[in-house]
């Protein structure tokens, strides 16, 4: 089933390694799963910066994150996830994910096409977290 096996690409090779470099604090893997608006809106380093990667290491460090639901419409794939802090509570998110393109360098950090195709996250939406 050709959409199993997307969703299946999209869990493992892009999703599940986005939220291991945010548990690491690596901002610039982080980089090259984003796109469009959601690269903007994170504003991430271009280099190394000590500060945000601990701070990211230090908040997502106990973070489990759990897929809850998987959607596919046209070119864009939408996956509801459950952000859980534990004793902190649970931030609800979406990520709104799409096929990765070339970047405007030319580089092919996203080949599209194929069955090695990779998916950039280009935004989030996410409510505060929740006390339970």
């Amino acid at each position: 089933d050709i959409e199993a096996d997307l969703l299946q690409e999209i869990e493992t090779k892009t999703l599940r390694t986005f939220f291991n470099a945010l548990k690491r604090g690596n901002a610039v893997k982080l980089s090259l799963y984003m796109a469009g608006e959601k690269l903007k809106q994170e504003n991430l380093p271009k280099h190394q910066d000590k500060e945000y990667e601990k701070f990211l290491r230090e908040y997502y460090k106990d973070a489990i994150f759990t897929i809850k639901q998987t959607a596919v419409y046209d070119e864009m794939v939408v996956v509801d996830v459950d952000i859980d802090f534990p004793g902190r509570g649970k931030k609800p998110s979406q990520f709104y994910l799409q096929p990765a393109v070339v970047d405007e360098t030319g580089s092919d950090r996203q080949s599209a096409g194929g069955p090695s195709r990779r998916w950039s996250i280009t935004s989030q939406r996410e409510d505060r977290v929740r006390v339970e």
